[in-house]
């Protein structure tokens, strides 16, 4: 195999969470009278750490910024409406990608808290060897939190393997020198992601097995 380390996104890689964070960004919006962006401009910015997301979405209302931050996280915690759960077969992917020796790691715009509180609830943290958060390194598409983690971990670029949703995803990983594979049921369409740096575009975990195993 080309590749020993495996670094994957959380929401919408793993986590079937777009919807619910799409929907926080709207009703945090309306909460302080400002218009509700759409679902690509919400979706657009889902990567990005909260504020660096929020100061994207709304650049002409600074003055509403840390309104919106507070108000997003508020939201996300007492929206019971729409719950993320993770993709059908996220655990055996992961378990069959561990079985094969690899290593795996998380690079994510979540929290730390918010992080860690998503690795308890769906019981997959042991099969993460580290993971960076956007309060821990610069917001994506920048390539630290990848770096943190190859220096981490003591792993070439050329020998880990990104896989994400967006946009950001891809060029984070470009950025780091890495390749990239993403996944087609999260933030950015396939056409957006067939115009990025990805080696391929996956609509299932059987093809990103095949092409991570391969």
């Amino acid at each position: 195999m080309k590749y020993k380390l495996i670094i994957f996104d959380w929401d919408g890689t793993l986590m079937d969470s777009i919807p619910k964070i799409v929907h926080c960004l709207k009703l945090s919006a309306l909460q302080v009278g400002l218009p509700e962006p759409t679902t690509s401009e919400a979706a657009a910015v889902i990567g990005l750490s909260l504020d660096v997301a929020i100061a994207a979405l709304f650049p002409e209302q600074e003055d509403y910024w840390t309104e919106l931050v507070t108000g997003y996280q508020a939201n996300y915690k007492a929206s019971d409406s729409i719950q993320p759960v993770m993709f059908e077969g996220t655990a055996k992917l992961l378990s069959d990608l561990r079985d094969q020796g690899l290593l795996l790691a998380v690079a994510t715009g979540k929290s730390r808290q918010g992080l860690n509180r998503v690795l308890d609830e769906s019981q997959l943290c042991d099969y993460f060897i580290t993971s960076r958060t956007a309060d821990e390194a610069h917001s994506k598409p920048a390539p630290d939190m990848l770096k943190q983690i190859l220096n981490e971990v003591g792993i070439d670029a050329s020998s880990a393997l990104m896989v994400g949703d967006s946009l950001l995803d891809m060029t984070m990983a470009s950025n780091a020198n890495m390749d990239a594979v993403a996944m087609s049921w999260g933030a950015a369409d396939k056409l957006s992601l067939s115009a990025s740096k990805a080696l391929t575009i996956c609509d299932s975990y059987v093809q990103l097995r095949q092409i991570i195993c391969s």
